[in-house]
């Protein structure tokens, strides 16, 4: 039970007014604290901006890089399975590949020209500029200045030895 000061003002005739100002108080406390933190962090983005001034040999607009935007996304064709998509020129070498589901889990390993061999997975940037599109079981489709191209596992051959004959007292 509430001391008799305290049931006068919150059950007497100014009741519903404080008790509609003490409601009103905390909103307003909980909306500044949001916004508080709100300006806290776009303060730092806005710091991160400013920091970056152009120089005067710099253009204020990069047009290079609209040129190269792909605001539709980059084309891709559906059947991107084909055998007939052309073989890429990069010097880099496919060691292995390691689907996954979803695809976006899968990877690959290649070799870099170097020798040192690195993982790539899904839409990785690789040496030559090109993009990892597709990871298949035997190989990789790359987007290499906007064609679809294949790096494919090296196709090891089978060499068959004769039958050996067998060890009788005849050949001795």
């Amino acid at each position: 039970m509430l001391p008799n000061s305290l049931a006068r003002l919150f059950f007497g005739k100014w009741g519903k007014v404080i008790s509609m100002a003490i409601i009103v108080l905390l909103i307003v406390g909980i909306v500044k604290l949001c916004w508080d933190n709100y300006t806290f962090f776009t303060r730092k983005t806005e710091a991160a901006a400013i920091d970056q001034k152009p120089s005067f040999n710099q253009s204020k607009h990069d047009y290079a890089k609209i040129q190269q935007a792909h605001f539709f996304g980059e084309f891709l064709p559906d059947n991107l399975n084909n055998e007939n998509i052309k073989k890429s020129m990069l010097n880099l070498k496919l060691v292995g590949t390691m689907e996954a589901y979803p695809e976006k889990y899968s990877q690959v390993i290649l070799a870099l020209p170097g020798g040192k061999e690195k993982i790539f997975s899904l839409g990785d940037k690789i040496p030559g500029g090109a993009k990892i599109v597709k990871i298949l079981t035997d190989g990789v489709l790359i987007l290499r200045n906007g064609q679809v191209e294949r790096i494919s596992m090296p196709k090891l051959g089978v060499k068959f030895e004769p039958v050996p004959r067998s060890l009788t007292m005849e050949n001795y």
